[in-house]
């Protein structure tokens, strides 16, 4: 299964970006693993951002949710999540932002619900 038709690639317009331009937007944000198997794992990852939107993620009053760019490959949800995904992230005031588990949950559902979707399909036509 191809789980790119669930994300917004923008891996081509990173490619287009100067050098400036991509170290002025670049910030990182954490993965946080709120699975029961290892409820304590994070990491780390880099994202960039639009200027108005760092400018929001770097006010430590704001606590609401932007767009923002993977610059790498995370371990955790690697599956799904690669360089040049658009991801949301969940401001935290002045602490660091944080993928949008709301988000990437949702998704995650929709990815198993078509899924099963298939299966059944599956074996409907055996």
């Amino acid at each position: 299964m191809d789980f790119d038709e669930y994300f917004n690639d923008r891996s081509e317009e990173m490619k287009d970006k100067s050098q400036e331009e991509l170290l002025s937007g670049y910030t990182k944000i954490n993965i946080i693993n709120d699975g029961q198997e290892f409820p304590f794992v994070s990491e780390g990852v880099w994202v960039w951002m639009a200027p108005e939107d760092k400018k929001k993620y770097n006010d430590d009053t704001y606590t609401g949710k932007l767009k923002g760019i993977l610059c790498n490959n995370p371990n955790l949800y690697g599956v799904l999540l690669h360089f040049g995904i658009e991801v949301q992230i969940q401001c935290k005031g002045d602490k660091r932002g944080e993928l949008d588990a709301k988000w990437i949950n949702k998704i995650i559902r929709k990815i198993i619900k078509d899924m099963d979707l298939e299966e059944e399909k599956e074996e409907i036509q055996k």
